[in-house]
């Protein structure tokens, strides 16, 4: 078993979604200097969707990219900071951008489907002296036999450092995640890591079965505050990093009190999870898919709840519209509401 375990903080990228995306750069500051001083040495900065992503489409962050990159790297003294990268919403100019500013990471995220649109960001990353995570999001979406032919395909790709299996819609359980991880290991010497979203209320206990099967980075928020159901919690994962290492040195309630300061003013309503996020765990299906879902369910008359279980049936099919479309035309029989 590995013993150089990492918490890696992602409250001021994933933890944006709960506040609008409306950290400021005084906040990026304050919080990086609290999370260093408390023993995080990995901290992700910038929209929750990553470098480029801030739009009207996608919503408008408060500060520019280069601007949490910049509060970073102006709080920081040893902890490594960076950013998060999707194919497609940002661009090559958007790594060099990371790479000026000082960054020492990037991630780079795709779904597992589309994982192969990362190959090119990775070499351009590689090349810019960052190291390179690959984010598999939506991990779940395959086998854990399909997941060892992507693993050996990225590791032969030799431009990345981590890989992380990504629980996105918060649906995994311990038994996914022990076996996911064993594939991971077996075919690759990349360090592995684990992202958990807590639809089910297993993102801290997930996490801790990751460190028991091999995974060195662990992904936290403070307060486990983030999109839908949120994520592991920052101050739980560096009890359970220090249980597993006691070389770590963790100052968790300087952690709790930066939270009550930092976070929690911001959030407009409780993070607890909701019976809509549960709903997406038992699905398997990500909160992006909303909004489509429920304008389908309305137009077919179906109640919401019970459409979104039904989506179970999908498997680990795409979301596509078409693909929901015809369940819905399907059950509209079996669910029609007057």
């Amino acid at each position: 078993m590995i013993n150089n375990y990492k918490v890696f903080d992602a409250t001021l990228r994933d933890s944006s979604y709960a506040v609008n995306f409306q950290f400021s750069k005084q906040d990026t500051m304050e919080i990086c200097y609290e999370l260093e001083k408390s023993g995080i040495n990995y901290i992700e900065v910038g929209h929750g969707l990553g470098l480029g992503a801030s739009s009207s489409k996608l919503g408008f962050a408060k500060e520019k990219d280069v601007d949490y990159l910049i509060a970073a790297r102006n709080s920081l003294k040893k902890a490594k900071f960076g950013a998060f990268f999707i194919p497609g919403i940002g661009n090559n100019s958007d790594i060099k951008k990371a790479e000026k500013e000082g960054a020492s990471f990037i991630r780079i995220g795709q779904d597992i489907n589309k994982i192969d649109e990362c190959r090119n960001f990775c070499d351009l990353a590689k090349n810019s002296n960052l190291t390179v995570f690959v984010n598999a999001m939506k991990t779940y979406l395959i086998t854990p036999i399909q997941l060892a032919k992507v693993v050996k395909k990225i590791d032969d790709w030799n431009n990345t450092d981590i890989f992380y299996i990504v629980d996105s819609s918060g649906s995994m359980l311990p038994s996914d995640i022990k076996e996911y991880l064993k594939v991971v290991k077996d075919n690759t010497n990349m360090e592995i890591g684990f992202h958990g979203h807590n639809n089910l209320g297993m993102a801290n206990a997930n996490s801790c079965i990751a460190l028991e099967n091999g995974a060195s980075f662990i992904d936290g928020t403070l307060g486990g505050v983030g999109r839908s159901a949120g994520n592991a919690q920052t101050e739980i994962l560096c009890d359970l990093a220090f249980r597993f290492d006691k070389g770590k040195t963790y100052d968790i309630p300087r952690l709790f009190k930066l939270f009550e300061k930092n976070i929690l003013p911001m959030i407009k309503e409780n993070q607890g999870i909701k019976p809509v996020d549960v709903m997406l765990g038992i699905s398997k299906i990500h909160s992006s898919h909303l909004t489509k879902i429920k304008n389908i369910a309305d137009k077919y008359k179906i109640n919401f709840y019970n459409f979104l279980y039904e989506l179970k049936s999908l498997s680990n099919q795409e979301v596509t519209d078409e693909v929901v479309e015809n369940l819905a035309a399907s059950l509209k029989s079996k669910y029609f509401e007057e």
